[in-house]
């Protein structure tokens, strides 16, 4: 069991940055206290992902932090070093149902996506992007996607966790446009408010 499953493949140039940013994420969680299990390259596979998020199973009861390609319709992880759907429509009930979710990835928080269709099927939180964004090799740029995953395992709400995020990319506007051009296009969905990974969860 774990409280966090981390999924980010490392098929192309895109998820080369992605997997890059993941990098130390497990490490810092579990100095925080929490335990986590890292699905990195081969391991993002669809029958991986499916093993530790799956509702009945319960191997992981807080959060998902999701690093990799996305769509309106899909969160991709790999198979066979291509990519590979991995949270879909058809399963984003089973696969996120009662998990705060987090994710670096173009789309999935599109209206009528993915992210919109899991808080309707019982996912308690979706951060992520309205429409296609970048990713960047750079300790900034990984500074930033990681504030709001340090907010979420420091306890905060997830509100407050936004925040971070939104503050991290604001700080950040002088040194890229794709700081701005990010943060225009991110957002939160929730069922409810002042939720944290430890007050809502699958346990």
């Amino acid at each position: 069991m774990a409280d966090i499953l981390i999924i980010r493949n490392k098929c192309d140039q895109a998820t080369e940055y992605t997997n890059w940013i993941g990098e130390g994420m497990k490490d810092f969680l579990e100095g925080k206290g929490h335990s986590v299990m890292d699905l990195s390259d081969a391991d993002a596979s669809p029958a991986k992902v499916a093993e530790w998020l799956g509702y009945d199973a319960k191997k992981t009861v807080k959060a998902l932090i999701a690093l990799d390609h996305g769509s309106k319709d899909a969160f991709w992880g790999e198979q066979n070093n291509q990519l590979a759907a991995v949270i879909t429509l058809a399963n984003a009930e089973d696969l996120t149902k009662s998990l705060q979710v987090y994710t670096l990835a173009c789309s999935t928080n599109a209206n009528g996506g993915l992210g919109e269709t899991a808080i309707k099927k019982g996912c308690f939180s979706w951060l992520g992007y309205t429409e296609p964004v970048y990713a960047a090799k750079s300790t900034s740029f990984k500074e930033c996607i990681w504030s709001y995953m340090e907010a979420m395992a420091a306890g905060k709400t997830i509100e407050e966790c936004e925040e971070e995020l939104r503050k991290a990319y604001k700080s950040r506007t002088g040194q890229s446009f794709i700081y701005q051009y990010n943060l225009d296009r991110l957002l939160l969905r929730k069922r409810e408010n002042n939720m944290t990974i430890n007050s809502h969860n699958r346990l």
